[in-house]
């Protein structure tokens, strides 16, 4: 079976959604850097499997604390990311369904349409009828397609069969929000461009009252960064 994190990487996760130590949090994510993981691939991938599809606001503040973070390395920003993921909720939906592709998952339901298929047939009827692994089967087939030709243009084709579902079927509200989101995403690794989308659709199904709007992030206590700093000094 194909692990989506390492072990350190695995314990580090564990301890972001069980919410119970930010010290351990913190600890964790000490051992990573100094194995020397790339932490905000690493934060992309967890907001993505865990974050994405309830509180969407993340994303733009994990984005300024990179963009910090490439003109200063200051593990403050690290820190600020840290907090905020640990007092967020999380959802593990994309999460299991990148489990399941990753592992050979298939789809669950075979579509018959009097119409000619395209390319893009099977996510439209997939993402139509909800058809979680179908869809997260649909957009890895579609991505890994458009890595062998014009990657940019092929994906930006998927996103327009998913932007047209949800115009179509929920209204024109929602077309500027994924636009925005969409225009925005070029801080997301390509390697996980097929579940961000896939968490973008599971984001635009969610009850307006389950999404998380607020964007009030907390800093790190003094005490917590003094704390950071001195597993560093403890080396």
């Amino acid at each position: 079976m194909t692990t989506l994190y390492t072990p350190d990487e695995q314990l580090f996760v564990n301890a972001l959604i069980e919410k119970k130590d930010i010290k351990d949090c913190y600890t964790k994510a000490h051992i990573l850097q100094k194995q020397g993981c790339d932490m905000f691939e690493l934060f992309w991938r967890i907001f993505i499997d865990f974050y994405a599809h309830t509180n969407p606001k993340l994303e733009i503040f994990i984005m300024k604390k990179q963009m910090a973070w490439n003109e200063r390395k200051d593990n403050n920003n690290i820190l600020y990311i840290i907090k905020n993921m640990f007092i967020s909720n999380s959802s593990q939906n994309v999460y299991l369904l990148r489990k399941y592709i990753t592992n050979g998952g298939l789809v669950k339901y075979i579509y018959k349409t009097k119409i000619p298929k395209t390319k893009y047939t099977n996510l439209a009827i997939s993402i139509r009828r909800k058809h979680y692994e179908n869809i997260a089967y649909e957009l890895m087939r579609l991505v890994k397609m458009g890595a062998d030709g014009d990657g940019d243009a092929y994906i930006n084709e998927i996103f327009d069969v998913i932007i047209t579902h949800f115009t179509n079927y929920y209204g024109g509200s929602d077309k500027e929000k994924i636009n925005e989101k969409w225009k925005n995403r070029p801080h997301i690794p390509k390697n996980n461009i097929a579940f961000y989308l896939l968490a973008m659709i599971i984001h635009l199904y969610e009850d307006e009252q389950n999404i998380a709007h607020s964007a009030n992030f907390v800093i790190p206590r003094k005490e917590e960064v003094e704390f950071y700093s001195s597993l560093g000094r403890s080396q």
